[in-house]
């Protein structure tokens, strides 16, 4: 058996993810364009020296390395070295992962981040992970090799709780403990739920809500009691078939000011569940919702102090997007998912498998912390940047110019306002086949026109936005004005 050597883990991830040429090409970019690539960087903007040059010289010493490295690997790939390890996240030969010569899918980043994820500390040690499995240890591996890559390591906490006693799974977190206790300054929990006998449980969605209630009355209760770190004020909630993005971590520590201090807010997510890569554009958009979508998300000790008397026994995402639970409150969620749900067998039976696989996951780091999210403070501040100054200048537009536009012409792909259009819906009824029905619309754009507690997914005041050939189309009500 041969052994990678040191950094060549490193090598084959920056060079699947092509870092090398994206670093260098940014030179470039900035010549064939009119907006800098270097607009979101201000500590590079701010030293009043050439953007490029500056950025590059930051970078330079770490290209020279990828280079050099990457032909290192490359020898040693074609003289059939490469290691046959097999240990949770590391090493090609992971179920789920592929050599640097292969595509079926990208392994983490596991040191290129390292520097930036230090500054994703501001979580504390007050905001834990929450991560809910049962009986799929390979899952659960997969999900846990990202966690380990991408954990900001003096903050969070992880908490595993496992419903019932499975072998494998408990192997699955004994190594992922070993590994984490290794690089990590935080604790890390693994807990059982035990299913009551004396309860019934009519199918998985009852045995499901009864463990989620079990987790979080351990997280924000009966944990503060024996662990040495500071009680709980909010909780990261992922289950054992979610993979992270690199900035998952990061995206949370920008948004939960924005919780902790909006009381319109109920929660933030990771996921959108129009996320399509044919459907979205710009990685560092953050929308407010009404619709509650799940699949990573994070909540504070003050809603489930709220919700835990009357935790539903079953369906509670379904439950908790009702009007009386939601009050008028509305979750956060990025435009590029920051989670990948990759679950096939499950509770669900993969209810909406066809939509899943076409996913995006976020595969660059935005620092969130970085941006400007004011304009996401309150419900009025999004109504001013979202709905009047985008939605209600955009050029009105009917189905059939809608098509001819699409089909016709490519817009900017800027965001810029010429390239916004709307498109009125008459109802989001499911089953209306109308023309200009919220279910024919989202046919043709090919966006779920799915709808729940009376909220189509992802829409805001009914207003729901996707990006398709460079223009943004928002799908408005008949009333909207």
């Amino acid at each position: 058996m041969f052994h990678l050597l040191p950094n060549e883990h490193l090598i084959q991830n920056a060079v699947e993810h092509n870092m090398i040429r994206n670093i260098k090409s940014l030179n470039d970019a900035q010549l064939s364009s009119d907006k800098s690539p270097f607009e979101h960087h201000p500590e590079v903007i701010s030293q009043g020296v050439p953007e490029e040059s500056n950025y590059l010289h930051k970078y330079r010493p770490l290209i020279h390395e990828l280079e050099s490295h990457h032909h290192l690997a490359d020898r040693r790939n074609s003289e059939g070295v490469l290691n046959e390890k097999n240990e949770l996240g590391s090493g090609p030969a992971n179920e789920g992962h592929s050599p640097v010569t292969g595509n079926v899918e990208k392994e983490p980043l596991p040191h290129l981040l390292e520097e930036t994820l230090a500054e994703v500390n501001n979580l504390g040690e007050d905001t834990v992970l929450l991560i809910i499995c049962s009986n799929r240890p390979d899952y659960l591996k997969k999900t846990l090799s990202f966690i380990l890559q991408y954990h900001p390591k003096k903050s969070v906490p992880v908490i595993i709780s496992q419903d019932g006693d499975n072998i494998e799974v408990n192997q699955v977190i004994e190594q992922a403990e070993k590994q984490f206790k290794l690089q990590s300054q935080v604790s890390f929990q693994h807990i059982h739920h035990k299913a009551d006998r004396s309860i019934r449980y009519e199918n998985g969605y009852f045995k499901l809500a009864d463990h989620f209630k079990f987790a979080l009355n351990y997280v924000f209760s009966d944990r503060s009691s024996s662990s040495k770190e500071p009680q709980t004020q909010r909780v990261i909630i992922l289950e054992e078939d979610l993979q992270i993005a690199p900035d998952f971590f990061e995206y949370f520590a920008a948004t939960m000011p924005l919780l902790e201090n909006d009381p319109s807010l109920l929660a933030v997510s990771a996921w959108n569940d129009n996320g399509f890569k044919a459907l979205v554009q710009d990685n560092q958009a953050i929308y407010r919702s009404d619709f509650f979508p799940g699949l990573g998300w994070m909540m504070t000790k003050r809603l489930w102090e709220e919700l835990s008397a009357k935790w539903p026994r079953a369906y509670w995402d379904d439950w908790l997007r009702e009007p009386k639970q939601r009050q008028n409150r509305q979750i956060l969620r990025p435009e590029v998912c920051r989670t990948l749900h990759f679950g096939i067998h499950g509770v669900s039976n993969a209810q909406y498998s066809e939509y899943l696989e076409s996913i995006r996951l976020n595969e660059d780091y935005v620092k969130f912390t970085e941006l400007d999210l004011g304009f996401l403070s309150s419900e009025s501040r999004w109504d001013e940047y979202y709905l009047d100054h985008q939605v209600r200048t955009s050029k009105l537009l009917n189905l059939g110019q809608l098509r001819i536009l699409l089909e016709t012409t490519t817009g900017s792909g800027k965001g810029t306002p010429s390239d916004h259009v709307r498109v009125t819906y008459s109802t989001y009824e499911e089953e209306s086949r109308a023309s200009d029905s919220y279910t024919s619309l989202c046919h043709y754009l090919g966006c779920m026109n799915n709808v729940k507690a009376g909220v189509p997914r992802t829409a805001y005041k009914g207003v729901t936005t996707v990006r398709k050939a460079g223009y943004t189309i928002h799908l408005v009500p008949k009333n909207f004005k």
